[in-house]
């Protein structure tokens, strides 16, 4: 093998992992950013955009939260679920917030006073938090086991 294909073998190589890390270690952009190529997608509802959407409800795991001021004040720490389960999580709020899981990169608005939806297949395995966006805070841990 010449010089220069094993320099351009270890150029690449060390491209594919510095762009590894760099998105593994990429956080929870603030709102101005412009969503990338790969930004996640807004799936959250309101109670009454869904309450009349009851069929699968035997598959699904529903988690009800309610913050105030930014802060989880009912609903547990650490929620599970298996693998191919609909996860469905509500959250009612007294400030607007924005819903975030991360790993699934799924965001819900959640408006003041009411119960915001957001609902998904649990597809991929491992533990993922669940963060309120404008405060910073991590309303729950979701571990996805199968």
């Amino acid at each position: 093998m010449s010089s220069s294909a094993l320099v351009s073998r270890r150029s690449l190589a060390g491209f594919a992992i510095a762009a590894a890390v760099s998105l593994s270690l990429t956080g929870c952009g603030d709102e101005s950013a412009a969503p990338g190529p790969y930004g996640g997608a807004r799936e959250g509802t309101t109670a009454a955009e869904s309450a009349d959407d009851a069929e699968g409800a035997a598959d699904s795991d529903v988690f009800s939260f309610v913050a105030e001021d930014g802060r989880r004040v009912d609903g547990d720490a650490r929620i599970s679920t298996e693998i191919g389960r609909t996860v469905v999580i509500e959250v009612t709020s007294n400030t607007a917030e924005e819903l975030h899981v991360h790993g699934y990169d799924l965001y819900a608005d959640v408006e003041p006073g009411e119960t915001s939806r957001l609902e998904f297949t649990a597809d991929l395995p491992g533990i993922f938090e669940v963060e309120l966006h404008n405060a910073n805070a991590v309303l729950t841990q979701l571990r996805v086991e199968g």
